[in-house]
């Protein structure tokens, strides 16, 4: 299922799967009377509850399969009690015990903390062990202990699965992690630049004016110790970004940019993912927005169009359609490609190519990027969390059959919003590359 069918599917599972249980409660009851579905059914309520409610239910993950395998538990010497093994109760052990085996996996994947969750699996597996006791009861003892020993080995796969899930989630989260210090450390090198050249300028002309103001001692002595804290706070960033850069009194891998890129790279970026081939990007600009719009969200953008030419380049490089285009638009979340005129409060950044990536459906809605979720590259996840600092949103999904898109709406510095009514005639569109001029 693609991420936008899930997300409008999510709303609705609380209440599909209170009805699932519910109706086969029911069944159990007309079936086999209050107590052989019991157990059943409160291992399928436990299992629903935690994949339903994955996050909410993560501190008591642990509980609420541990619950669910002491009424197992219980429950066999009383069936045994009452006359041993009949058709309803060996149907419902079958449920009972894949429900089972599937809170093993969830508890060993997703508990919180593993002292807990080995208690839990301990509980789980000696009930599933007890169902095969109502299965061979009377039989001898080595007889019994052999069979349910040999049934024990699914709880050990389902252990070992479940394991091996839980150590797959926890690198993931260090990738995303490290993903989003990365694109962090970025930020903080950008934003070094972006500060040091509106101090670097007041200090500049704290000097000058102090050099026209010269006989005016007051006046000069201020200026002066203007320029002294310009200087400070210069020094200070240097010393900041330095440390953010340094891991352990090594120096962060990668080399560092000459310069924060702008939209006015955008050319060049192009022209060189054009020169490895074979797809031909066409790359539409608006310039008037793209000037109004302030460094931050300039810098973003290019930031956002190298990300996504690069998930083109590795999941789609036979693309034979390829459109970037950068323009304003009305709000901070309208959806659609930008219109030109640089008349809108936000600029709008789309990347899109004409096949979807392996595994996506065709026809789905684009959705927001955000969070440790595996339906988005690292870069995406990191570049998510630059995008919404600055208050805009960034989406991504199929926006038609057969197409792929990358979305970023970010809002211009309110200093640098176009003002209503003017117009622009310096939008660009043309293919990769530019005819000589």
């Amino acid at each position: 299922m693609s991420g936008g069918g899930w997300e409008r599917l999510r709303p609705w599972l609380p209440r599909a799967a209170a009805a699932g249980v519910g109706a086969l409660a029911v069944v159990g009851v007309v079936t086999a009377g209050p107590l052989v579905p019991l157990p059943a059914v409160l291992a399928v309520s436990a299992v629903v509850v935690l994949v339903v409610l994955p996050e909410r239910t993560r501190a008591w993950t642990a509980a609420l399969a541990a619950l669910a395998a002491l009424v197992s538990a219980g429950v066999t010497p009383v069936l045994l009690a009452g006359g041993g093994v009949t058709t309803p109760i060996a149907v419902w052990g079958v449920g009972e015990a894949g429900a089972l085996l599937a809170l093993t996996v969830l508890v060993a994947r997703r508990a919180a903390a593993l002292g807990r969750a080995a208690v839990a699996i301990a509980v789980i597996c000696l009930a599933e062990a007890g169902l095969m006791v109502r299965v061979v009861w009377p039989e001898s003892m080595s007889n019994m202990l052999l069979t349910t020993a040999y049934w024990s080995l699914g709880a050990g796969v389902a252990v070992a699965v479940g394991l091996h899930l839980r150590s797959v989630d926890e690198a993931w989260a260090r990738s995303v992690a490290a993903a989003r210090r990365t694109q962090r450390l970025e930020l903080a090198r950008d934003l070094h630049d972006f500060v040091a050249h509106d101090v670097t300028g007041m200090v500049v002309q704290a000097q000058a004016a102090a050099h026209v103001l010269a006989g005016q001692p007051e006046v000069g002595a201020a200026l002066k110790r203007i320029e002294e804290a310009g200087q400070r706070a210069l020094a200070s960033m240097d010393r900041t970004v330095h440390m953010l850069r340094d891991t352990d009194g090594e120096p962060a891998a990668g080399p560092v940019p000459p310069r924060v890129p702008t939209l006015a790279d955008l050319p060049a970026l192009v022209g060189h993912f054009a020169a490895m081939g074979p797809s031909n990007p066409r790359l539409s600009v608006d310039h008037q927005a793209a000037a109004a719009s302030g460094r931050e969200t300039a810098t973003t953008a290019y930031r956002v169009v190298t990300e996504a030419l690069t998930n083109i380049r590795r999941h789609a490089p036979t693309a034979a359609r390829i459109e970037i285009s950068i323009g304003c638009d009305d709000g901070p979340g309208a959806p659609g490609p930008p219109h030109d005129g640089g008349t809108g409060s936000c600029l709008v950044v789309v990347v899109a190519n004409d096949r979807a990536p392996a595994g996506r459906p065709d026809a789905a809605p684009a959705y927001p990027v955000g969070g440790a979720h595996r339906r988005h590259g690292l870069g995406l996840i990191g570049l998510a969390e630059r995008v919404e600092a600055l208050g805009g949103t960034l989406t991504a999904g199929p926006a038609a059959p057969g197409t792929w898109q990358v979305t970023a709406v970010l809002p211009m510095s309110p200093s640098a919003r176009m003002p209503a009514g003017a117009t622009s005639a310096t939008t660009s569109e043309e293919p990769w590359p530019p005819r000589t001029r």
